[in-house]
């Protein structure tokens, strides 16, 4: 910033020494002392920009340049099919497709490493994961809709579980497997583990419905409707002998939800679990912290990315108010708060980068922080900008990946789409270009880089 007209004279004089000499000092050196003289006769000093700054200097690629070991599959994956596991630990566990109508590829990532592998051949192309598993154990894959109609699969070894009306399942470290099935007639939930059978709900309860019941990482949940007060979630720990029931609280209803979409998800951090049931317009977030559960929060809407730590949630969307617009909010075991960013008004001095489409962009919570990937016009590539909510109109981008350049200079885009998905303490960027489906890491402090994958 230049805050005295001497400052900016001193300027103005040292550019034009450069110049001296040059073809062009000629050219530009009436033009500019005509602007500087106008100023000075308006009382005007040199300022700086109020604007963001240039995008910080990054390895940027072309689909052509980019490195054969972040390639995960081939040129005809379709990124709106990668699935991530709805129940997730430390670990980012996520499908791609495989070459063709092969086996969906595992993937599983932390903040240092990406490791991705095909599943069993006997997996159908298509299979997602479901449910839990503990940190290194291999999923269960679904294939079909949210039970599994196609049949359940492990990852590993391609068992087939059958087509059984699962609400969930769990992946020991060792490969002990655990499953809970819906009996249809309303009667009984089921576990069934290590070959077991085990009743371990009997009563008849016209309460509950299918909808309502998850299981994950050993604890049931089960909500129960009332007329009165409303749904009711309840965990239960399978247990030997008599199981208990503990009331987490009351839940906003399931009225209006598909077969496609998870009424449950969950994340872990360490020993904290956050638990999120999604309404037709609203969601419920919980706490388990310290060996207790604590009441639901309400968060408004519905749908978005679910982030958490040791005692943080944030529930990320992407939406179109009259333009591209992110939410978040931020939840603890007190409360939760709404942030909310109109990207076109935050980069009201970058007008010709600032994305116009809501399908252009992709958000998540980094580090407490927002970050925003997206396509910056026709000529500004691929920009990551990552800031708190109230800091992010001053924020700097980092130019993830250029994809109008070739050999040739300017061409076609070679990006053909693109996905954020959460991490513990990092991200994982999935770009489908021409060249294949290729990984970047991006972590809180803006950094950006292609992700070797191990196989």
């Amino acid at each position: 910033m230049l805050p005295k007209t001497e400052n900016l004279r001193t300027a103005i004089e040292a550019m034009l020494k450069e110049l001296h000499g040059s073809a062009g000092a000629e050219a530009v050196a009436g033009p500019i002392g005509k602007v500087f003289g106008e100023g000075l006769a308006l009382g005007l000093s040199g300022v700086g920009s109020d604007g963001p700054a240039p995008p910080k200097a990054a390895a940027v690629f072309a689909a052509h340049e980019l490195p054969k070991e972040t390639r995960i599959s081939g040129t005809g994956a379709r990124l709106a099919n990668v699935q991530v596991a709805p129940m997730r630990g430390d670990t980012l566990v996520f499908t791609v497709e495989g070459e063709g109508s092969a086996a969906p590829i595992v993937c599983a990532s932390t903040a240092q490493r990406l490791v991705c592998k095909a599943s069993n051949a006997k997996v159908p192309a298509g299979a997602h994961p479901f449910g839990s598993a503990d940190e290194g154990a291999p999923p269960v894959l679904f294939a079909g809709g949210l039970h599994g109609d196609r049949g359940i699969f492990r990852a590993d070894t391609g068992e087939s579980l059958g087509t059984l009306s699962l609400v969930g399942a769990h992946v020991a470290v060792d490969g002990a497997l655990s499953t809970v099935n819906w009996d249809e007639k309303g009667e009984a939930v089921h576990l069934v583990q290590k070959g077991k059978d085990e009743v371990v709900a009997t009563r008849k309860d016209d309460r509950v419905h299918r909808m309502g019941v998850a299981y994950a990482w050993g604890d049931l949940f089960i909500e129960r409707f009332d007329p009165e007060l409303g749904h009711a979630l309840f965990t239960r720990k399978l247990v030997d002998g008599k199981p208990e029931d503990t009331e987490v609280g009351r839940v906003v209803p399931f009225s209006g939800l598909s077969e496609t979409n998870p009424r449950h998800s969950a994340c872990r951090s360490g020993s904290a679990t956050v638990m999120r049931v999604v309404g037709s317009g609203s969601e419920s977030i919980a706490f388990h912290l310290d060996g207790r559960w604590f009441p639901p929060r309400t968060v408004a809407g519905a749908g978005g990315t679910l982030s958490c730590t040791a005692s943080d949630a944030y529930v990320t969307r992407v939406v179109d108010f009259d333009g591209p617009t992110v939410t978040a909010w931020h939840c603890t075991v007190t409360k939760c708060e709404p942030w909310r960013i109109d990207l076109r008004a935050a980069m009201k001095n970058e007008l010709p980068i600032a994305p116009s489409n809501v399908k252009h962009v992709q958000a998540l919570e980094m580090g407490g922080k927002l970050g925003v990937v997206y396509r910056a016009g026709d000529q500004g590539g691929l920009r990551l900008r990552i800031a708190r909510a109230e800091e992010f109109a001053g924020g700097v981008d980092t130019l993830v990946f250029d994809d109008l350049r070739d050999e040739n200079g300017a061409a076609p885009s070679t990006l053909k789409d693109f996905r954020l998905l959460p991490g513990k303490g990092h991200a994982i960027l999935l770009l489908a270009t021409t060249a294949g489906v290729h990984a970047y890491r991006l972590l809180p402090s803006g950094a950006a880089a292609p992700a070797v994958v191990e196989r």
